[in-house]
């Protein structure tokens, strides 16, 4: 039943009732007679009457401004975040009174607060969350970057240090495959090179020739002058090797007082002009020794030269060839040139080129 039909059902039988209860007591006193009374007592039922149909439509208007006011100040405090606020309603269990609109809507307000205040309590939970996890986030990123610093540091530590391995490597590279006093190749420098230079003129069909060289009488200098001497006889004779030979050739100091002299992509022809450069720079010059100036030091060469028209033989029969050549030079009065002819295996000294006349030095000059 709806609340204004109970109202008016409640106002007409509080109007209705003190009625009664004076026409009961009229007809025991006999006042009905009286016309007095019946227009009286149809004056009360007429105002009784009116009061059950006004009365209640008042009572509602006043009950539905007081619930507005009630409303409006809920609304407020929902404004101003106090989601815990409800307003006061029978049946709070219930999902729909259909005895009054206006309860359903303070219940559906409820409702809608509560779940506004859920959601705010989530909202500040998921907000907590969010900055506890940027703060995390900040303080790994710090941790990362310092890290990340150590790791640059470190690695720039290692790069550093690299550079200085790398270096000192190829500076041990550079002495183990350099001669210490004449710093031209060594021994082992020149025959690795040797070893990949003749198979790769015997691959492809192209010429190579091999010079050795070894002071005469370079015993008698040690003897003579003394070791350092010596010692600088070989570094002056490195040096005038390095100036006859092109960048592509390879010089090297193989024993005491030999040398040889790789040429690549070179026939006898020019194998010789090489060798009368060399036998010109040792003879036209003589050796400044710091206490003996103007020393005349000779040297004798042996050569062997391959071409694709002849066999390649192997490394060590190769040198042998150049010893031969050599040691022919040696024997037919040092200070010349001998070639060992591989094709006809004969060995023939080479008439030296013209050259300037011997100079020599005063220790003033």
């Amino acid at each position: 039943m709806k609340i204004y039909t109970k109202l008016r059902w409640m106002y007409l039988v509080f109007s209705l009732s003190p009625l009664a209860l004076i026409l009961w007591l009229g007809y025991q006193t006999r006042l009905e007679q009286d016309p007095l009374f019946n227009q009286l007592m149809a004056s009360g039922i007429i105002a009784a009457l009116f009061i059950a149909f006004t009365g209640p439509w008042i009572t509602q208007q006043w009950i539905f401004l007081h619930q507005i006011k009630r409303i409006e100040k809920f609304c407020r405090k929902i404004r101003e975040g106090e989601y815990e606020s409800t307003l006061p309603v029978p049946n709070e269990s219930r999902d729909k009174d259909e005895e009054n609109e206006m309860i359903n809507l303070m219940r559906d307000l409820n409702w809608m607060a509560h779940r506004i205040g859920n959601r705010e309590k989530e909202l500040h939970r998921s907000i907590n969350e969010l900055s506890e996890s940027h703060r995390e986030i900040r303080e790994k990123s710090l941790h990362l970057e310092q890290a990340n610093s150590s790791l640059k540091l470190a690695q720039m530590q290692l790069q550093a240090q690299k550079t200085e391995l790398e270096q000192a490597f190829a500076q041990m590279h550079l002495l183990a495959m350099t001669d210490a006093l004449t710093q031209i190749a060594n021994r082992r420098s020149f025959f690795d090179s040797f070893h990949h230079i003749l198979t790769f003129a015997q691959r492809e069909k192209r010429p190579v020739s091999l010079l050795m060289l070894d002071i005469d009488h370079f015993k008698q200098i040690n003897d003579q002058y003394g070791h350092q001497a010596g010692d600088w006889v070989l570094i002056e004779l490195a040096s005038r090797l390095r100036a006859c030979i092109r960048h592509s050739d390879i010089a090297a100091r193989i024993g005491g007082e030999e040398f040889a002299l790789l040429l690549p992509e070179t026939d006898y022809s020019g194998a010789s002009t090489i060798a009368n450069r060399i036998y010109a720079a040792i003879n036209q010059q003589a050796f400044e020794l710091p206490e003996n100036p103007g020393t005349r030091v000779t040297a004798s060469l042996g050569m062997c030269s391959l071409n694709p028209n002849s066999p390649y033989p192997a490394l060590d029969v190769f040198v042998h060839y150049a010893d031969q050549a050599l040691y022919c030079c040696k024997q037919e009065g040092r200070n010349g040139i001998c070639r060992y002819d591989p094709a006809s295996h004969s060995i023939n000294k080479i008439a030296p080129a013209a050259f300037q006349p011997y100079i020599t030095r005063s220790k003033t000059n």
